[in-house]
């Protein structure tokens, strides 16, 4: 069997070049889905507060609720470079949430784009413009 490599060839550039221009593209087009930095955040459970262990400025928010049953009630935080959110006041809450995201782009719950019912942890930008759908009940402070 005779391999046709100018076939072969141009195959593999749309396989694996779609893809490639696809991801760059996004990037340039909607940065605040690149944003989440959810790995940059430490926890610490003793004092129900977040610290920033990357090299770059974080916009997070910390969620907590007295009971797994109440509403989350969320504080908004924008984190240097090793510094460390402030702890909620009262009793240590039951229930804990947090994330970041590259400034300036706001830690969000943000519907997938397949599955509009769907809610996950993401990025939006700051004055919410091209922002997928935002479960605004989920953000309560």
């Amino acid at each position: 069997m005779k391999v046709n490599f100018r076939t072969l060839a141009l195959v593999l550039l749309v396989v694996v070049g779609l893809p490639v221009a696809g991801y760059f593209l996004s990037k340039q087009t909607q940065p605040y889905k690149h944003a989440a930095r959810f790995d940059c955040l430490d926890f610490d459970a003793d004092d129900v507060t977040i610290s920033n262990t990357c090299d770059e400025t974080l916009l997070a928010r910390l969620c907590t609720a007295p009971t797994d049953e109440a509403d989350l009630s969320c504080d908004y935080f924008t984190l240097a470079p090793g510094e460390t959110s402030p702890a909620p006041g009262g009793p240590t809450p039951r229930s804990v949430d947090y994330q970041a995201c590259k400034a300036p782009y706001v830690p969000a719950k943000v519907s997938q784009q397949d599955k509009p019912n769907i809610y996950e942890r993401g990025c939006l930008p700051e004055d919410g413009e091209r922002a997928p759908v935002i479960d605004r009940a989920w953000m309560k402070h």
